[in-house]
């Protein structure tokens, strides 16, 4: 077995149990940042953790600064989402559009005691796939445009519709969805620390006018994957208030459903990405009922996906969270593959393995 990865040995930052014993070295810090920096997406709730066990000798260092540069950032990013979130819950509701909000958007609202603790790339938009052309004309008139990356300028350009017909013609969301914001309301401190961030961080840039700026997108899925249809996910969706805005989330054995598959399917395929996810897994399990165990454990079987549900959950204890005794139970059955009830072909029951070492850039 070989040691852990220097990315593993920070995993504690994503879970909810008690930091190392030691308080950080000058050594360690460093390692620390880097993982907390890696994984943007949390830094308003793995920063403050961070930083609980910096000595404060060190809180001066470089690393240190980056990381509280980088949580600002994040955080008016992840502010201007959400009033986007909501804007465009009313107008889906004005307009009679069902919907379910996916991923990062919901687990903020679901999971994490502020939703500025969550934050992602896009807003991600659940839609049955008859109603989805509907939705985008929406979203267009609320002053996005089809869009795509241009990586050179690491910036949104106007996409080509050939390849955006052509890619959304086997995938199971739309493409790129993008709004630009100059934002022009920051304090002398925000922005300063925005343009420190600026190498680092892909959404912001900087405006013609050299102020700063920023992209906001959204990814509307007719699907949860190619095999998983969306229409089950909105028919049992729940409302959630983000403010005084009523917007339409996943139930729980659908949101950890999703999150398992992204944890393990990303994860086996990949090296070193979407392990922030489980900061996601770890805030969202304790709030599970009793009655949402059985749910989720029937979708686990129904796609398949029972063997990764033993890999993403069976870590989850490390992180300091206890599973809830239905999914305790589910671990411990399947920790011997003769004990399982089905025909042992682990690529029909995509068995690929454990993904946690490839989650930290290892095998």
């Amino acid at each position: 077995m070989p040691p852990p990865s220097p990315q593993e040995q920070h995993a504690w930052l994503l879970g909810a149990g008690p930091k190392p014993r030691r308080k950080a070295s000058a050594e360690s810090l460093e390692g620390a940042c880097d993982f907390v920096l890696k994984h943007w997406q949390v830094i308003g709730t793995t920063a403050p953790r961070l930083l609980n066990w910096v000595r404060s000798d060190l809180m001066d260092h470089p690393r240190v600064q980056a990381v509280r540069d980088r949580k600002v950032s994040v955080e008016i990013l992840g502010r201007i989402q959400l009033l986007l979130m909501k804007r465009l819950g009313q107008a889906l509701t004005e307009r009679r559009i069902p919907y379910v909000l996916l991923k990062g958007s919901a687990t903020r609202l679901m999971a994490f005691d502020d939703p500025l603790g969550r934050c992602g790339y896009d807003i991600d938009l659940g839609v049955p796939g008859t109603r989805i052309r509907e939705a985008e004309d929406l979203i267009l008139e609320l002053g996005f445009w089809q869009a795509e990356l241009d990586f050179a300028k690491n910036q949104f350009v106007v996409a080509n519709p050939r390849l955006r017909a052509s890619v959304e013609s086997h995938h199971y969301e739309l493409g790129f969805l993008a709004r630009r914001h100059r934002v022009t309301d920051l304090s002398p401190a925000s922005e300063a620390a925005i343009r420190r961030d600026l190498p680092s961080q892909d959404p912001w840039h900087l405006t013609e006018e050299g102020g700063v700026g920023c992209f906001v997108s959204i990814d509307v899925h007719h699907g949860l994957c190619l095999d998983v249809p969306i229409e089950p996910v909105v028919h049992a969706s729940r409302q959630k208030l983000l403010d005084d805005i009523a917007l339409w989330v996943p139930a729980h054995h659908w949101m950890a459903f999703h999150l398992i598959y992204k944890l393990y399917w990303e994860g086996v395929h990949n090296y070193a990405k979407g392990g922030f996810q489980y900061a996601d897994l770890c805030r969202l399990l304790p709030k599970l009922r009793p009655a949402d165990v059985p749910p989720l454990l029937e979708l686990l079987h129904r796609y398949l996906f029972e063997v990764a549900g033993y890999f993403v959950l069976r870590r989850v204890p490390s992180l300091g969270v206890p599973l809830p005794p239905g999914l305790a139970s589910f671990v411990q059955r399947m920790e011997h593959p003769e004990q399982r009830q089905r025909p042992i072909d682990p690529v029909r029951i995509n068995d690929l393995g454990d993904m946690w070492p490839k989650l930290w850039g290892g095998r």
